[in-house]
């Protein structure tokens, strides 16, 4: 299979696996907070991020593991790959147990001494939180074996076990509706032992299938892989871990000065827009294995052309799906919910605006990562995510409302990250600003500026209601997709999407 059909038969799989997801969503985030309250429900979304702020290195550590797996099979070293698999998994061990460690005795100072939880909830808050502290060590030790699926890319595989969990999911999202007595810790504990099956398959699927897997700790040991990977990850650390212990902040800094209740508006908001973020992620998960392998080939020109390639049509994916969202939030909540915690529309509209200006860069953290020199910009980034955090707090000190923080966000994409990731991309990848911003912020921008100006007019002409939703939706869908065909695309970009549609066609008709 060339590389080219590859990427689209990876990225079919992701997204059919996200349809379901999506739909799954849908369903279990009405049914659990029904089942909840938002009360329960707020909680539940507070300690799981608090948890997901203590356990940031499992983010990082798994993206120095997929790193280096990938650039070894790029180098054609079996030798290499199991002695990474192997380094991998002994650096997962030991800061799994490391980080179980920091999560327990930070639950132990935020419950004590920080969260705004109600004194008849802590007790029920305190045991969800151990559950979900077990379950992230499970996932920290797991990572190698989710970095060789990704090396490999073996997406179906990955879709298939992931798919099965959902299905469950839903299973326990009804359960609760009709389980009236301590549904809180019914559903955490539930939601725990399917993370552990799923676990328990891929680890046993990778074993089974990949020789790369073999744990031979004795001999498979290398103290310059262990070193290397100890090096990418703990810069890695630096800045994906202040990220996401800021990103994971926000919940704890709204429940400081806002209580609960915010948390779940929150939750919802963040719940609906990180479904609709995967549609583009999926595109980069797809492209990441091969734009690392041609970094390992020393195929640089390559490498850049895929970052260009990763940027623009996840910009085109995020849009196709964000802006009738965008444009419609204030009706999807109240057609989705029977009852939307206040903020929650401000929140998911100020939210998918931020996401939409990070795709135009973010791909180029991949290469970066690529390229293994992340230092500098590490540091940088960690700098703007403590700033980030400190006008934010500032802010609230001075009552300001709760969207104030994503609105910071804002304008620190736009002024601060954009900017920085040009700047090191050209500083550490060699990429031609002028030809990045010509490729990606004229030809992306573009033809999302021109579809919202004509999804708007449904808005204007139409009353609010079910039938202006949909109208909303194929409006913008389909000005995009005319906009990206005569503004978006290069000539060379239409000709092999048209090649690969023929194609797919004829094979279709066979």
């Amino acid at each position: 299979m060339s590389n080219v059909n590859k990427v689209v038969f990876n990225s079919s799989i992701l997204y059919a696996k996200l349809l379901i997801s999506i739909i799954a969503a849908f369903i279990t985030s009405r049914l659990v907070l029904n089942a909840l309250g938002e009360v329960d429900y707020g909680i539940n979304s507070l300690v799981a991020g608090i948890i997901g702020m203590l356990a940031f290195l499992q983010s990082t550590i798994s993206t120095a593991s997929v790193r280096f797996l990938a650039y070894s099979l790029g180098q054609n070293d079996n030798e290499s790959l199991n002695n990474t698999f192997n380094s991998s998994l002994i650096v997962h061990i030991f800061f799994g147990l490391i980080i179980w460690i920091i999560v327990e005795i930070g639950g132990i100072i935020m419950f004590d001494f920080i969260l705004n939880i109600p004194d008849s909830r802590i007790a029920d808050a305190r045991i969800i939180y151990h559950l979900m502290a077990l379950t992230t060590f499970i996932s920290i030790i797991s990572v190698p074996y989710d970095a060789v699926l990704n090396a490999y890319e073996d997406f179906l595989a990955f879709s298939i076990i992931d798919t099965i969990g959902i299905f469950l999911s839903i299973g326990i999202a009804f359960w609760i509706t009709y389980y009236t007595k301590n549904a809180l810790v019914v559903y955490a504990l539930l939601t725990a032992i399917i993370q552990l099956v799923l676990r328990l398959i891929k680890q046993v699927y990778c074993i089974r299938k990949y020789p790369v897997c073999r744990i031979r700790f004795r001999r498979g040991l290398d103290k310059s892989i262990i070193n290397s990977i100890l090096s990418f990850a703990g810069w890695k650390t630096l800045d994906a871990g202040v990220s996401i212990l800021y990103v994971q902040m926000k919940s704890v800094l709204m429940n400081v000065f806002f209580g609960v209740v915010v948390n779940a508006a929150n939750g919802i908001a963040t719940n609906l827009t990180m479904q609709i973020n995967n549609f583009s992620s999926n595109l980069t998960t797809a492209i990441n294995p091969q734009l690392i392998k041609s970094e390992g080939e020393r195929n640089r020109n390559r490498l850049i052309e895929l970052t260009i390639v990763s940027a623009k049509f996840s910009l085109f994916i995020f849009a196709i799906f964000s802006l009738p969202i965008l444009f419609e939030t204030e009706y999807l909540l109240n057609w989705w919910l029977n009852k939307k915690p206040e903020y929650s529309t401000i929140f998911i509209r100020l939210i998918l605006i931020e996401m939409l200006i990070h795709k135009l860069t973010h791909p180029l953290t991949t290469a970066f990562q690529a390229v293994g020199k992340i230092k500098e910009f590490s540091i940088f980034t960690s700098i703007a995510y403590v700033m980030q955090f400190i006008i934010t707090y500032i802010l609230y000190i001075f009552k300001f409302p709760p969207p104030a923080i994503y609105v910071v966000g804002i304008f620190f994409a736009i002024l601060i990250f954009s900017t920085s990731r040009l700047y090191y991309g050209k500083i550490l990848v060699n990429i031609d600003i002028k030809y990045f911003l010509k490729s990606v912020f004229l030809k992306g921008l573009l033809p999302v500026v021109l579809s919202s100006i004509i999804a708007v007019l449904p808005k204007i002409f139409l009353d609010e209601g079910f039938s202006r939703m949909i109208i909303t939706g194929l409006v913008s869908t389909f000005s995009l997709l005319i906009t990206i065909r005569f503004f978006g695309l290069t000539k060379t970009e239409y000709n092999k999407l048209n090649s690969l549609a023929l194609s797919i066609r004829s094979k279709i008709l066979l």
